[in-house]
């Protein structure tokens, strides 16, 4: 497996433990699984596994950034069978 590594150079007083720092180390791997995803490179289980998510979670954070969860799909029975999955786990999340 391959490793993507990203190096952003930062002042020297920025602690290790910044909030701010913490916050943009996410964003940025969120960002990039992100697009590895929408480029058809990760599935939608292995994307949310590098970002220690669940589906459901990767799926809710494409949402919250306006990125599309459906793509093309070849077979109408395949969205069907996508769409009553997330029906039926929001609705157990609900209970």
């Amino acid at each position: 497996m391959k490793e993507l590594l990203i190096t952003i150079s930062l002042p020297d007083d920025i602690p290790s433990d910044d909030e701010g720092l913490r916050q943009a180390r996410r964003a940025g791997a969120e960002s990039a699984v992100i697009k590895l995803w929408e480029a058809g490179h990760l599935s939608t289980r292995e994307a949310a596994g590098q970002l220690q998510l669940s589906y459901y979670d990767f799926l809710d954070l494409l949402g919250s950034r306006g990125v599309p969860v459906v793509r093309e799909m070849s077979e109408p029975a395949e969205l069907a069978r996508a769409l009553e999955e997330v029906r039926s786990h929001r609705a157990s999340r609900a209970e």
